[in-house]
């Protein structure tokens, strides 16, 4: 496989997970080979279809910080953004 974004789309067709994919492409290759020359987990051949994102969050004891300070905030009882990002 040329990239991540292809090993998606064999998996898929394939009715597999994405480890069972990568196991079944046969050939590893040592990190230290290829260290600094790696993309980013996923690609797209269209730019503009690869977003990139995350939460700030590092561990469950942040989350729950930040959900509580987000909950306080609005006074809802809904699971923040950043909570439902966290806990995907």
């Amino acid at each position: 496989m040329a990239s991540t974004y292809d090993l998606a789309l064999a998996a898929i067709a394939a009715g597999q997970s994405l480890a069972e994919a990568a196991a079944a492409g046969g050939e590893r290759i040592a990190y230290d080979a290829v260290a600094g020359r790696l993309l980013t987990p996923i690609d797209h051949p269209d730019p503009a279809h690869c977003l990139v994102t995350g939460t700030g969050l590092t561990h469950l004891g942040s989350a729950d910080a930040r959900d509580k300070m987000h909950q306080e905030a609005t006074k809802e009882e809904s699971v923040t953004d950043s909570m439902a990002m966290f806990r995907l």
